[in-house]
């Protein structure tokens, strides 16, 4: 098997990275009532337990790219995957608090270690036309996750509390048993770094079985022979701490994007779905647990319909569109909570829509640009920064989520929160370039144009379509065709 369903077949299997992920928070929403209930915990005591996976997340995606750099990015599904089991094992045997704390901190660390394994490693196999489709394949696989955790949560449920959590947990073990077994028999190593390492020769027998009809093999290595040659004296470290201009603006929309995905509070919504829904009215945490599976599915759904069409309506655009109707969404769950009594209708509306306009973009596209944009000596560096980042935001959000809305209210907080993702918008507006069509080695060109996508757009607003003054004009290639009304630096790729 060789070509596209080659492609397709590595990608499916890489994903699985994200759906163990994703089990893990489908399942902890129903699985800390059963703890909680067990063991007795303090409220204090669960939001510990559900900031500290982000938190000792941040350990792990530090040293994320020392294992993915230097063991390969094969071999480091191998060691995320056997960490992940490990912890589960800890947290189902724990008998008390402390035991199922390290239990979660060593999830955490696999978590942190693995979040941008996946995506990284499905955007170096994958055609620069395809990508995007191939990466998202990880969000939906996340997604997927957290179908079957919701499900096994259902499923459990009205089992004693001392067995369901611990049977909920356990239905976490097949995935990266199988993640393992892949990784070791039918995962090749990613072409790009192979010849980062000099091994030139298994990179081209690599690539083809990667290669699409008429692709040039010898010609890809060389481009990225050259791509990495143009790299070679320049620390990785040292170009992430004092970056050129053109490093500084991918550094800007890669951690940008990474903090905005949590600044969503889609992690609140996702590990305390139940309580929220039943601030909102609904008197049953199993029908929480069942409306949160039938979310999930939808959610599901629609990071498929992103997966479809993120190669040909483009990033930016899916991204704004998420952002935009993320703001409505929270500002709508505000205002049904703020009523007495809530509107059950519209508070279950707007958590269905925050869900889908979040899986149309903010959710597959967060870890698509970071994955794409950077030269390969960066990459695994800095979506590691990318995931600290993450999983700082997300520990701040989830661990404070009990604590700010028993100070500030439930319908406080999203508003809060509505209109802090009211600069997300702003930010990606102005700063989140179209990448889609450009292969990787071309990115470099890409963000060293003369201007923002914000002034891009600013000016087209306005209908002026003369470039600025001293601007560079966009250079042309076969993957990324440009048109003569193409009107701007180089910097984001918008045809009007």
């Amino acid at each position: 098997m060789q070509g596209l369903w080659y492609v397709a077949l590595l990608a499916a299997f890489a994903s699985l990275n994200s759906c163990n992920l994703g089990f893990d928070l489908g399942v902890t929403a129903g699985a800390i009532l059963g703890m909680q209930a067990d063991l007795g915990l303090t409220d204090d005591q669960v939001e510990l337990f559900v900031g500290i996976v982000d938190l000792s997340g941040t350990i792990g995606a530090a040293c994320s790219f020392l294992i993915s750099d230097y063991l390969g990015r094969r071999r480091a599904f191998t060691v995320c995957a056997s960490i992940f089991i490990c912890g589960i094992f800890v947290q189902i045997n724990a008998s008390g608090f402390i035991a199922l704390l390290l239990g979660r901190m060593v999830v955490g660390l696999s978590v942190g270690l693995a979040l941008s394994l996946d995506p990284m490693y499905i955007a170096e196999i994958a055609p620069a036309e395809y990508r995007g489709t191939f990466v998202t394949w990880s969000e939906l696989a996340l997604n997927i996750g957290i179908v079957l955790g919701l499900g096994a949560d259902y499923l459990f449920a009205n089992l004693s509390p001392s067995t369901s959590w611990r049977v909920m947990l356990s239905c976490g073990l097949p995935a990266p048993i199988v993640l393992i077994i892949v990784s070791l028999v039918a995962l090749p190593e990613s072409p790009r770094w192979l010849v980062s390492k000099g091994r030139t020769q298994e990179a081209k027998e690599v690539l083809a079985k990667l290669c699409l009809e008429g692709d040039n093999v010898e010609q890809m290595v060389d481009e990225m022979e050259e791509t990495i040659r143009r790299e070679k004296d320049v620390d990785g470290c040292a170009a992430l701490c004092c970056p050129t201009p053109t490093v500084r603006r991918m550094l800007t929309v890669s951690l940008g994007l990474a903090v905005a995905m949590h600044i969503s509070t889609q992690g609140t919504l996702l590990f305390y779905g139940p309580r929220v829904l039943m601030q909102a009215g609904m008197h049953s945490s199993v029908d929480a647990v069942g409306f949160l599976v039938a979310v999930a599915i939808v959610k599901t759904l629609m990071i498929g319909v992103a997966s479809a069409i993120v190669d040909t309506q483009g990033r930016r655009v899916l991204l704004l569109y998420s952002s935009a109707g993320i703001v409505a969404s929270l500002g709508m769950l505000a205002f049904s909570l703020s009523t007495t009594p809530p509107i059950i209708g519209l508070s279950y509306t707007s958590f269905f829509s925050f869900f889908v306009f979040f899986s149309l973009g903010l959710g597959p596209v967060t870890w698509l640009i970071p994955a794409e944009i950077f030269p390969v000596r960066l990459r695994a560096r800095a979506m590691s920064i990318g995931t600290v980042l993450n999983r700082l935001t997300s520990g701040a959000v989830t661990s404070t989520f009990l604590s700010l809305t028993s100070t500030m209210t439930f319908q406080g907080y999203y508003a809060l929160f509505a209109i802090v993702n009211l600069g997300t918008l702003g930010f990606i507006w102005y700063t989140v370039p179209e990448t889609k069509g450009r292969s990787l080695e071309e990115m470099d060109e890409l963000f060293s144009g003369d201007e923002l996508p914000g002034d891009v757009a600013r000016r087209r607003l306005f209908g002026r379509r003369e470039l600025p003054e001293g601007a560079k004009p966009v250079k042309t290639s076969e993957s990324t065709p440009v048109t003569k009304r193409t009107w701007f630096a180089g910097y984001g790729t918008v045809a009007p």
